[in-house]
């Protein structure tokens, strides 16, 4: 028997395909998931051991994206917050940790820039802004912006936090859009926030429901689950049930009478009107390569970037040495192989024993591509050469876990916005389908549910979904007034 078409196929389970997933269904549309992993929740991933929540992939998320929130709503979860301590952060200068100033006082006092460092990133507001839209590394944009010395220290330290990458290959635009779109609003970052900050308020003040302008007002406060990110995969595989169908690859598609069929091997497993993809470009372009072979020339172009992880847990008072805070980043121009340093046990003291020290060191990215040709001993044993040498720890680990991570980051090196564009452009000449996923749109759990819920939007504006049904005869959306309670 054929399978009954249903409104929207989802294709991976990761933060974007279940929060794409999760906000469809509100909007009363059948939706089913396949994903290839017996999981659900991609990089979403924790191991619980004896008392210690040891993350595989993102520690939690910034409190930023009201999607996130929603997302969290619809399955009836509850967020843990981080202690205050996670607010305390570091960057690796020098040969020692170097805390990120908190305000004015703390900026002038602090050792991060020289004085003439600090003076030229003050000055920032007075430089003049790029007067055209081309492409720009995020080097060049912050030696331009910010001087020379801070793109070294502090900027190049936040590209080795968020993307690993090579600062002098990301691509601005793609990788900060947020900084790009300030700059080219107030003639300056720092100009173009108070402009946006200043619309906000007033906005609220007239009661419109403007935000901040994708600011944050406020320092974001980091939130997690009290098992472990992986709750959330958990908690959408019992809410969505046999609509979600794990362990099922997608190997290609094709479309008939407006319904797209899919299949796994040489057996269909489920056809729909809408398709969204959220796997990685080199995926998508498989499953479409009868349809649009061109694609296939363009997946090496999508790079995505390994890493290691390797948590260690130690008494507590082996590790006195370590500041209070959530950890440090390092920039690569400083030498240190770690790429920066995670104390849980400060700010998730509840992923911990009492009494526990758990420390995560992260090491790859673009420029140490060979991370995982190591040996799981000799990733240990950098993590304990780091950890010596920064905080004078020479005990061996009480107990360690070490993960990896293949293509963990996607790399938004330059031209990344125009081959999007490209790639975008060719899966929507073919009816129905649509595109999201970190290849493209951004990474971390933030961007994730935030291109999941604008593809919905999209979907819902453009009234692409054909319901399956009437809408009289629609399930009531999830958390809608007259929906019922969860089973």
């Amino acid at each position: 028997m054929n399978p009954t078409p249903v409104d929207l196929a989802v294709l991976g389970a990761g933060p974007c395909g279940l929060g794409l997933s999760l906000f469809a269904q509100q909007k009363g549309f059948r939706v089913q998931v396949f994903e290839a992993q017996n999981r659900a929740g991609g990089k979403m991933s924790s191991q619980l051991e004896d008392g210690f929540v040891v993350e595989k992939g993102p520690q939690g998320w910034l409190d930023r994206e009201a999607a996130v929130r929603q997302a969290c709503q619809l399955l009836d979860l509850k967020p843990m917050e981080a202690a205050p301590l996670a607010s305390t952060r570091y960057v690796y200068r020098n040969g020692r940790l170097v805390a990120l100033p908190t305000g004015p006082g703390a900026f002038f006092r602090s050792p991060m820039l020289s004085l003439p460092g600090k003076f030229r990133l003050l000055s920032e507001p007075f430089r003049k802004a790029k007067g055209d839209h081309e492409d720009e590394s995020v080097w060049d944009f912050g030696c331009r912006r910010l001087g020379k010395e801070a793109t070294e220290v502090l900027l190049d330290a936040v590209v080795s936090g968020i993307f690993a990458g090579n600062i002098q290959k990301l691509s601005m635009p793609a990788a900060f859009p947020l900084l790009t779109e300030l700059e080219r609003e107030g003639g300056s970052m720092f100009r173009g926030m108070i402009a946006r900050r200043k619309a906000a308020k007033k906005a609220a003040a007239e009661g419109k429901p403007s935000g901040s302008g994708g600011l944050p007002m406020g320092r974001a406060k980091l939130f997690s689950f009290p098992e472990g990110m992986s709750r959330f995969g958990e908690q959408a595989q019992q809410h969505f049930g046999d609509d979600l169908r794990l362990g099922i690859g997608i190997d290609r598609m094709d479309q008939e009478d407006g319904i797209w069929h899919l299949y796994s091997g040489n057996q269909e497993v489920g056809c729909a009107r809408q398709v969204a993809f959220t796997l990685p470009a080199s995926a998508t372009a498989k499953i479409l390569r009868p349809q649009l072979p061109e694609l296939s020339n363009t997946v090496g172009v999508f790079p995505a970037d390994d890493m290691s992880v390797v948590s260690l847990a130690f008494p507590v008072e082996q590790t006195q040495n370590i500041p209070q805070g959530y950890g440090f980043v390092a920039a690569r121009s400083q030498g240190l192989r770690a790429l920066g340093i995670q104390f849980v046990h400060h700010f998730f003291p509840a992923h911990v024993p009492k009494g526990t020290a758990l420390l995560r060191v992260m090491f790859g990215g673009s420029q140490d591509p060979q991370i995982l040709e190591l040996s799981d001993a000799q990733l240990l044993e950098e993590a304990h050469a780091t950890l010596s040498n920064l905080f004078n720890i020479e005990a061996q680990a009480e107990r360690h876990w070490v993960h990896r991570i293949a293509q963990a980051v996607p790399q938004y090196n330059l031209g990344h916005l125009a081959r999007v564009a490209s790639f975008e452009q060719a899966v929507n000449s073919l009816p129905g389908l649509h595109l999201a996923g970190d290849s493209f749109f951004g990474v971390g759990v933030n961007a994730a549910f935030r291109r999941a819920a604008d593809v919905v939007d999209q979907l819902e504006a453009k009234d692409s979904i054909t319901a399956t049904s009437s809408p009289a005869s629609r399930p009531e959306a999830v958390g809608s007034p007259s929906a019922g309670p969860e089973r």
